[in-house]
């Protein structure tokens, strides 16, 4: 009986591991040798590749959804959920009501993830870079514009 280089107290198997070191290393060639077929596959049909995937998305249009979520923010469904009933399914911003194309809202330099706004209030944030100060200068701009002094 021949003895397996990884686990000398296991029989060997092939290539001097064994049945479970051989198991492993054997899926993982399967595994890059798929890899590589799909991808040659991709690029030979990528016309009808990318037909079947936006199909795929009209058609499951939910699934799609927090399949992007999941991969852009690293949050789930039930986080999603989680979010809104923390937020009393109102945006923080302008205390409306949200609906279900509520935009997440995440640091750019980060990526934590602050909450679900509107899309309009998401959009405000951005413009002004994410800086707190800027929002809060807009505000007091807001409360207080030149144009009523000089104006006036």
């Amino acid at each position: 009986m021949r003895i397996a280089e990884c686990h000398p107290e296991l029989k060997h198997k092939g290539h001097g591991l064994c049945h479970k070191c051989y198991s492993r290393e054997a899926a993982k060639g399967r595994r890059e040798a798929n890899r590589a077929r799909s991808k040659e596959w991709y690029w030979a049909n990528r016309e009808k590749a990318l037909a079947a995937a936006t199909e795929w998305a009209r058609n499951n249009r939910e699934k799609h959804r927090h399949n992007r979520v999941k991969y852009l923010y690293g949050i789930t469904a039930s986080d999603e959920l989680n979010l809104l009933i923390a937020q009393d399914f109102k945006c923080p911003v302008c205390l409306q009501p949200l609906d279900a194309k509520a935009s997440i809202d995440h640091d750019h330099s980060t990526g934590e993830v602050r909450g679900l706004l509107h899309r309009k209030c998401n959009a405000a944030i951005g413009y002004l870079r994410d800086d707190a100060d800027s929002l809060e200068r807009a505000a007091a701009y807001l409360r207080n514009p030149v144009g009523r002094e000089v104006l006036a």
